[in-house]
């Protein structure tokens, strides 16, 4: 995660590979969102209560980065 502020994610990514998708856990481990990435890297946040979340980024080739990220 490169930048954070109260409505969004911002990553650099390391791969110029499509089809990025993600998924964002609540700290109970339920799903709350699942999407791909958009062009810009960005996940919207906005719609989220605080608190503590997980993210799940999967590419193309199944590789998956975890973060953890607390929403203010």
């Amino acid at each position: 995660i490169s930048d954070y502020s109260s409505n969004k994610l911002r990553f650099v990514s390391n791969s110029s590979l499509p089809n990025n998708e993600y998924q964002i856990f609540n700290g109970l481990g339920q799903l709350i969102h699942s999407s791909s990435l958009d062009s810009n890297y960005e996940i919207d946040i906005n719609n989220l209560d605080s608190g503590l979340y997980f993210l799940s980024i999967r590419n193309s080739q199944n590789q998956i980065q975890n973060f953890k990220f607390l929403k203010k």
